[in-house]
């Protein structure tokens, strides 16, 4: 999980990390399509992967609400 945390904190990486793995994704649905094969999954996929990017995102924001709390202890 601190890899995670770290990755949140680093948002360049997160981005490229983002439009990687679309351009992968639409490069397989392109080729799919082409081919005449059934695509309808990766629209759920997508959506499964991109709210897994923003939930990572949060980790940093959640990280710095819990921190400022224990700072007022």
């Amino acid at each position: 999980m601190e890899n995670l945390i770290k990755l949140s904190q680093d948002k360049a990486t997160l981005k490229d990390l983002k439009d990687f793995i679309y351009k992968k994704m639409y490069a397989k649905i392109v080729d799919k399509v082409i081919k005449k094969e059934d695509v309808s999954g990766y629209a759920d996929a997508k959506q499964i992967i991109k709210d897994s990017l923003e939930e990572i995102d949060s980790l940093f924001k959640d990280g710095k609400k819990s921190s400022k709390l224990n700072q007022s202890e």
